[in-house]
């Protein structure tokens, strides 16, 4: 169907970057019924561009583009529906719909739908890879990628290689930075060799995948394994899958920044000495349904640490996912996640949620040395591995900071490192801007 007037400027408009001029033109093309027009007003108002971020308005218009056959609100509105932004939340209908829009063929979907299979144990690897080759052909850059990934793990070379390379010649980073790792592997020559073969994406038929229902639920976590007492600080390995640690990586690439820290006197970032890394903190408007899966497979780490804790303690409990970045020489060095009590007082938008009672430190590649996370007061020294989770205490039952909740993320000698965190809080409400959320 040939575009209207508004939608094509636009979408003129959006790719320029003038918002503003973008949701006007949007508006006028939804005022006159298109539901493409829709659609894009929707994402604008979930990303806040050229209007005030409103989760409501999203919701709404998203919907209505949904249910006038817009392929690409299907996973939005699944999104929203399984967040619970601008709606009550709804996970049953935001994976029937997510599998909905994946049988209409929208690549996305199919990606997301195959993860979600992936991320839920062995038993969903076979409908994972038929998912994801429909993706890939559909020109999905993460699902070439992770088809890739799954062929190497198998001793595939020559069909991942290739299908490595055309991910990481989409600029996709995760792909980009296994591709150099491949290349000390298996040496400089074969990995040109290989690399100059045709792509292949799998042609598997997805109709049987795609009539497998998605799991409602996250898979238990791997037993965690206690390392000191004092603050509960336990490790758990292989949390996440290798892909599901690429996914939120190239999530978080395009908005990296450099770190802040927390003013101890009044809780506003700071710059500081102390903390050299990069950092995305991703707001839930910039998430999708799988990455909210992935954090809620983090967070079930907690177990019985919380009572009625792990999956019961909602993501509206933590702050927004930050995802940092050290390179060759950045650290953290020693430092208290907990608020200080003179912060907690000074801000009452941070007093909202009260404290940090807990952290969870998820290691999402492990291609580095050095960078370990220490607890000096404690004498131990944890080294990344992939998917692996570290969950610790910041707080007392009354608050105050523990004293032995002091770490550090240490300097990084070769390679990189990426990480991402967790932070739970005592209440509900550090996860939106004020007033944002669901209808009244």
């Amino acid at each position: 169907m040939k575009a209207s007037p508004p939608l094509r400027a636009g979408l003129d408009a959006l790719r320029a970057g003038r918002f503003r001029e973008a949701f006007d033109a949007f508006r006028q093309g939804a005022e006159a019924n298109d539901p493409e027009a829709w659609a894009y007003l929707g994402l604008l108002y979930l990303r806040g561009l050229g209007a005030a971020y409103d989760p409501t308005q999203a919701f709404l218009w998203t919907e209505k583009a949904e249910r006038a056959g817009v392929a690409h609100a299907g996973l939005t509105l699944a999104t929203l529906l399984y967040g619970g932004q601008g709606t009550e939340p709804d996970r049953e209908r935001a994976l029937e719909l997510l599998r909905t829009t994946a049988v209409r063929g929208h690549a996305p979907a199919l990606r997301v739908l195959g993860l979600l299979h992936l991320g839920h144990g062995p038993q969903g690897r076979e409908p994972a890879r038929a998912l994801l080759a429909a993706a890939a052909r559909g020109g999905d850059g993460f699902a070439l990628h992770a088809l890739a990934v799954l062929h190497l793990e198998a001793g595939e070379r020559k069909r991942g290689l290739p299908l490595l390379v055309a991910a990481a010649r989409q600029g996709l980073l995760p792909a980009r930075q296994r591709l150099r790792l491949l290349q000390k592997e298996y040496g400089a020559e074969e990995t040109r060799t290989l690399a100059l073969l045709t792509p292949e994406p799998d042609t598997d038929d997805p109709g049987p995948a795609l009539a497998v229902p998605p799991p409602v639920g996250v898979p238990p976590p791997p037993p965690a394994a206690l390392l000191a007492e004092a603050i509960g600080l336990r490790r758990a390995e292989a949390v996440l899958h290798p892909l599901e640690c690429d996914y939120l990586l190239a999530l978080a690439a395009p908005f990296l920044r450099p770190a802040e820290t927390a003013d101890p006197q009044s809780g506003r970032p700071l710059a500081t000495p102390l903390r050299t890394s990069l950092a995305a903190n991703l707001h839930p408007s910039q998430e999708d349904l799988l990455a909210l899966r992935i954090e809620e497979k983090i967070l079930s780490v907690l177990g019985d640490e919380i009572p009625g804790g792990g999956a019961s303690i909602a993501l509206g409990h933590c702050e927004p996912l930050a995802v940092l970045h050290y390179a060759p020489g950045q650290e953290y060095r020693p430092h208290f996640d907990a608020y200080s009590p003179n912060a907690l007082r000074a801000d009452p938008a941070l007093a909202r949620s009260g404290q940090r009672t807990h952290t969870l430190l998820t290691y999402l590649n492990d291609a580095c040395s050095g960078g370990g996370t220490s607890f000096p007061r404690l004498g131990l020294r944890i080294a990344p591995a992939t998917g692996s989770v570290v969950l610790f205490r910041n707080s007392t039952r009354e608050g105050e900071p523990l004293a032995e909740a002091l770490h550090a993320g240490e300097p990084v000698a070769t390679g990189e490192k990426w990480l991402a965190t967790l932070w739970v809080r005592e209440r509900e409400g550090a996860r939106l801007p004020a007033g944002a959320g669901r209808p009244s």
